[in-house]
């Protein structure tokens, strides 16, 4: 073959791709962007995420743990509702208050790599990227490369997103999965568009199956079904067809999980998640719910029946929690693209599948914000909505751009100036970071390891979560509120050897025992040896003249805070352990006077 030959060969293959659609350029470009976006979050996390700090964190990693270790999806942490929900409670404790799927790509990790906090934040990590490069393509798809790239770099420079991308939870995976699904409905209304081939069929199917994974990776998205049915049910010529075949897929995919968390809550397919409802309430204030084994809120039918019950309580959960992520949704994408994304709503793209997808959004979107406040899923769900808000965002300010036919350089600099924006907490976090609660909760778990040196496998807290990841005992058990609470465990097994107490009490009630044996001294002499501090006082009153009467005052005093707090009669005996080297104004741990 000739030099001419080769030449004018290679120039044909590159009119093919060129028709074909493909610019190297393009493509260059992306590369580089994601390269920059991926060292973006990886300066965010070695600043700001260097250990697992949060609840929900460690207790997903000690799930993770479980189930690397062949104990299968079961928890260490045990809330006092769970271990009162569940019947003929075995151990270790099976987990009903997560989804499956994050806790097991986790404990992947840990049988792959090493057991760290480290891996648990890479992970969420690895989807948080994928949703990014998940939404470029939807930009793309839906309007043009530009608009995809945009998106794209006002996700992953958003500070919020940065956050909740190495937040070791399962909302990347979930907003992963969210982007996918939002591609398929995109896709389908494509071929329905061109006349409804085989291939609508096969994004049906694809619906149905992102939503049983939403579903498996956080229970309470399984209401995120609505919207999507709702959009089959009005588009195409098969519309019948294809809503039937998307609830038929639906439904025998997520059964056996369904069917799994209803056999072990006596009805509720959403697991502990379902209680969520009523708990953090003004009838159920805080985490006291999860710390009860009261029979009265362990029914099923009084989750249905709480919204009438108890409307007031419900309604100011629901207006409060909305309120709340609507306020939360400002630092999504900064003040730049979010309020673009606001306008787009109302505006009709000439795209008609992303006037489609817009259209799920209008359910989907009040649907999702009421699972954030009933369901108390915290803001690091929003990373849900923020493809989305960023593509629409994007595609509205490219609308107005290219109307006003700016010159190439001063609309280059327009979009430097809204990345600069959008981007600039983010840069000040990675460049002023602080780990000062890091630090704080590292020391804390280092003290804490001193609890696996007591010899026991069972470990009364009010860290339980962190006990639960950092210490070597078979269990956590979360502090109960009452002494029937505490004898219905002792009787399940969890004998309370031990009692571990934080700072982390000062946030229980004031009248609660937790809170009192905490911060006052007198009252942990009391119980450990009540003769010794009435003669004390005794002693005192002497000394300083006082009459018995006054004396006895003081033993009617702790008597009936006795008499009116709860847990004081299952904790009696219990006396104070010298740490010695390890002690801590922060750390106070008890046992049996007799031990």
């Amino acid at each position: 073959m000739s030099v001419a030959e080769g030449s004018r060969i290679s120039k044909a293959k590159r009119l093919t791709l060129q028709d074909r659609g493909i610019n190297w350029n393009h493509i260059l470009a992306m590369v580089g962007i994601f390269v920059v976006l991926g060292a973006v979050m990886g300066g965010y996390y070695l600043q700001n995420h260097p250990w697992l700090t949060t609840r929900d964190q460690m207790d997903i990693a000690q799930i993770s743990l479980n189930i690397s270790t062949g104990k299968g999806f079961t928890t260490r942490f045990v809330r006092p509702f769970n271990a009162g929900l569940l019947k003929d409670v075995p151990a270790p404790l099976p987990e009903i208050n997560h989804g499956p799927l994050y806790p097991y790509v986790v404990a992947a990790a840990f049988r792959y790599t090493q057991v760290s906090d480290q891996a648990v934040v890479r992970m969420s990590m690895i989807f948080g990227f994928l949703t990014l490069i998940a939404t470029f393509i939807l930009g793309r798809m839906l309007f043009d490369w530009r608009i995809g790239i945009l998106a794209a770099v006002g996700m992953g420079t958003s500070v919020f997103v940065l956050q909740s991308a190495t937040s070791a939870s399962e909302w990347p995976m979930a907003a992963f999965w969210f982007v996918l699904l939002m591609l398929a409905i995109a896709a389908h209304h494509k071929n329905s568009l061109s006349g409804g081939g085989r291939a609508g069929y096969f994004y049906v199917v694809a619906s149905a199956i992102l939503i049983c994974l939403l579903y498996m990776t956080h229970q309470a998205l399984l209401f995120l079904f609505i919207p999507v049915a709702l959009y089959f049910a009005v588009t195409g010529s098969r519309r019948i067809q294809h809503l039937v075949l998307f609830m038929m897929v639906t439904a025998i995919a997520v059964a056996p999980w369904a069917y799994r968390n209803a056999e072990l809550t006596g009805g509720s397919i959403l697991g502990a998640n379902a209680w969520d409802i009523m708990a953090d309430t003004s009838e159920f204030p805080g985490n006291t719910f999860y710390r009860s084994i009261d029979a009265a809120g362990r029914g099923i039918a009084g989750v249905l029946l709480y919204p009438m019950e108890h409307f007031s309580s419900f309604s100011q959960k629901l207006m409060a929690g909305t309120s709340g992520a609507v306020g939360d949704m400002l630092s999504i994408l900064g003040m730049v693209i979010l309020p673009l994304a606001v306008v787009s709503m109302l505006y009709k793209f000439k795209s008609p599948s992303a006037n489609a997808v817009r259209g799920v959004l209008y359910v989907l979107a009040p649907i999702f914000l009421m699972c954030i406040a009933l369901f108390s899923l915290g803001n690091n769900a929003l990373i849900l909505i923020a493809p989305a808000a960023s593509v629409f965002g994007s595609a509205y300010l490219f609308l107005l751009l290219d109307a006003k036919k700016l010159h190439p350089i001063f609309l280059k600099g327009i979009l430097i100036g809204v990345i600069l924006i959008t981007s600039w907490p983010a840069v000040s976090a990675i460049v002023w970071a602080t780990n000062e609660q890091a630090d704080k909760m590292l020391e804390a778990s280092a003290i804490m390891s001193q609890g696996d040196k007591l010899g026991v496998t069972c470990m009364y807290t009010d860290i339980p979560w962190l006990a639960a990841w950092r210490t070597e005992n078979e269990v956590a058990v979360w502090l109960p509120r009452s002494d029937a609470d505490i004898s219905k465990l002792v009787q399940d097994g969890y004998s309370m050897n031990v009692i571990v107490l934080t700072s982390e009490s000062r946030s229980y009630p004031t009248d609660e025992t937790w809170y009192k044996l905490y911060t006052t001294k007198i009252q942990r002499e009391y119980i450990a040896n009540p003769d010794k501090v009435l003669s004390r006082i005794r002693a005192y009153a002497k000394d300083i003249g006082r009459s018995p009467e006054q004396t006895e005052a003081a033993n009617k005093f702790f008597q009936q805070n006795q008499r009116n707090a709860e847990v004081f009669d299952s904790i009696k005996g219990y006396k104070q352990t010298d740490l010695g080297p390890f002690a801590s104004d922060e750390l106070q741990i008890y046992q049996p006077a007799l031990q």
